[in-house]
């Protein structure tokens, strides 16, 4: 169970709408991804034929690493 997801029936008990749930895991959900893409890298998608045979001439992604090494 998701840290989150166990607040439900709690919020639910209180009269918490379905608005207030969904920002309730929107939020943080957000937030998360927001600093993934941020800090830790990026999908992107792969073309051209430098890298010919390892990768595709299209169609491969990749996640590209922002960490500092």
């Amino acid at each position: 169970m998701s840290r989150f997801a166990q607040f439900g029936p709690k919020l639910r008990q209180y009269g918490a709408s379905s608005a207030r749930m969904f920002l309730y895991c929107a939020i943080p959900t957000a937030c998360f991804i927001h600093t993934v893409f941020d800090y830790a890298g990026e999908i992107t998608p792969s073309y051209g034929p430098s890298m010919l045979p390892t990768l595709n001439m299209a169609g491969d992604m990749l996640m590209i690493e922002r960490l500092p090494g």
